[in-house]
């Protein structure tokens, strides 16, 4: 065996050859194999669920002392019923809907987030006539969603294990404060909430595993005082794509 500008030459009995071949499909094939991560982050009143429906959630944010994430496996039919209470409900929303497409075993990230811009402070300039001038110093924040992922595929290309690990961050306010070099100078200062959780799951091809444990907190429903904590749920759905079978289709 040599290799010649990037080529593998073979010198051996066609015996030989035709299992060097096999060997190198086997190859091919493993790296050939894709997978689509479709997730959605679905922020729902229990409450306002069917019965059976509720149920099955409820499990997944009712945690034990040692607090492991809980997730539990819904069927196409509870997955579509879920979808269409969330965009039906009022009090519901879908905070966001990021896909990953990535190879076998591959790990990846996608972050969906919005910048709020403000002012952290200020920068003094001083002149030739030695009088102090204050320019503000502009700042970014983000909220929103980050989802690192990764996913491989079994053997009998049935079942795919997933390790995922969101986060995500909300603005709860912006608040003013006297600038501490300059009292008649105001800066603002961000109050940002963040939460994360990590796990590993193994999912059918083209099942749907719901994940709980973070929760959409501070919300103002209309009609009732205060603020209110509601439970937000986690969908995964992978499906397996297989260039062979592609190409043949």
């Amino acid at each position: 065996m040599r290799e010649l500008s990037g080529q593998l030459i073979v010198t051996a009995p066609p015996q030989t050859h035709k299992e060097i071949i096999a060997l190198l499909d086997q190859l091919r094939e493993n790296r050939a194999v894709q997978i689509t991560l479709e997730t959605r982050f679905i922020s729902i009143d229990l409450d306002q669920l069917p019965m059976p429906l509720a149920k099955q959630l409820r499990q997944t944010f009712e945690q034990d002392k040692a607090k492991d994430v809980k997730s539990v496996y819904l069927t196409e039919e509870q997955t579509g019923e879920l979808i269409r209470h969330a965009q039906k409900l009022r009090d519901s929303s879908m905070i966001s809907a990021p896909r990953i497409t990535l190879f076998n075993g591959q790990r990846a990230w996608v972050r969906v987030t919005t910048a709020q811009s403000y002012v952290g402070g200020f920068t003094v300039i001083k002149s030739d006539a030695h009088e102090d001038r204050y320019e503000p110093k502009i700042a970014t924040i983000d909220s929103g969603v980050q989802l690192d992922a990764q996913a491989t595929a079994s053997a009998d290309r049935k079942f795919v294990t997933v390790t995922i690990h969101p986060t995500l961050s909300k603005i709860m306010e912006i608040k003013s404060e006297p600038f501490k070099d300059a009292k008649d100078l105001m800066v603002q200062v961000p109050k940002l909430s963040t939460q994360s959780l990590k796990t590993t799951v193994s999912i059918p091809d083209r099942g749907t595993v719901i994940v709980g444990g973070l929760v959409d907190r501070d919300i103002v429903i209309e009609g009732k005082p205060g603020t209110v904590s509601r439970p937000i749920f986690l969908l995964v759905k992978p499906s397996l794509i297989v260039q062979r079978e592609v190409a043949a289709r």
